[in-house]
Formats: C-alpha cells, sequence, structure tokens
C-alpha cells in the first residue's frame, strides 16, 4: 500500500448507507465540476425526489426557508414521492466536505419541521456532496474515493 495512502476498508452497508453511496454516484454524475448551486431535495435518498435549488443572490431568512420548504413537501405529497406511511428523507446537496453546517441545519429543520406538521414519520435528514455524506440524526459521515451505485 502506498504510504500516506489510508487502508480501504470493505464494509457491509445498511440500507440507507447504500442510498447515500447511490445518492453521492447519482451527484457526481449530474454534476460533473466541483462547484453547482446547493439544492434541497424531499423524497426517497437516490430514489424519487423534488427538489428546489438554494436562492444565492442573498441569504434567505427563516420565514423563507419555512415557505420554501413547506411548498417542497406539498410538492413531494401531491407528486407521491414522500412516503406516508415510513420515514422519508430531506437531504442538501452542495459542494464542499459532507460535514455539519448551520446552513444545512435551518433547511433540514425545516424540512423535518413540515413533514411532522402533516401527521407523518420524522424523515432522515442528510448532507450529500460529491465526497460522501452525513446523517444529521446520528453525526455520522461516510465518504467514498468511488461511489457507485447500488
Amino acid at each position: 500500500m502506498p504510504e500516506g495512502r489510508p487502508a480501504v476498508t470493505r464494509t457491509r452497508l445498511t440500507s440507507a448507507e447504500r442510498a447515500l453511496r447511490d445518492a453521492v454516484a447519482a451527484l457526481r454524475e449530474e454534476h460533473r465540476g466541483w462547484t453547482f448551486p446547493p439544492r434541497v431535495r424531499v423524497g426517497e435518498l437516490a430514489g424519487a425526489h423534488v427538489g428546489l435549488e438554494v436562492p444565492l443572490d442573498r441569504e434567505p431568512d427563516g420565514a423563507l426557508i419555512a415557505d420554501m420548504v413547506d411548498a417542497l413537501v406539498e410538492r413531494a405529497l401531491v407528486e407521491g414521492v414522500l412516503p406516508r406511511r415510513r420515514p422519508g428523507a430531506g437531504w442538501v446537496l452542495r459542494p464542499g466536505a459532507p460535514e455539519d453546517d448551520p446552513t444545512d441545519r435551518s433547511w433540514l429543520r425545516e424540512v423535518s419541521r413540515a413533514v411532522q406538521l402533516r401527521g407523518l414519520p420524522a424523515p432522515g435528514l442528510w448532507v450529500v456532496t460529491k465526497g460522501g455524506g452525513t446523517d444529521l440524526r446520528t453525526g455520522r459521515t461516510r465518504t467514498w474515493l468511488r461511489a457507485r451505485r447500488s
């Protein structure tokens, strides 16, 4: 093994980790460059979903975030991409490292609020980047050098 490189480990992935790896792979296919506009998505991680692009021209305040996410969750229900009987997911796709960020938390907190206000199970909350993803509920981060779809 080359010096300075971490050892490659092969572990069995949970279904959530497989979905996360698939979401990372899909993001890499969707955007070839390293910069792209951040997005918020609701539905099934690495499955059917609806999304919106985060406005970059100004920092959205809490009320605007709540209104945008409320409309997004409603659209997800109308289009049938957000499960009603089991937890769905909300995630932020953005450039950078897959680490916890206050801006991501504000968007995903609103996803959780909007979903639970409709009487649905609490969603999984994720930050997904080209390098990997973080489960904001557990704080666990997974990264992949070569993310492949399942």
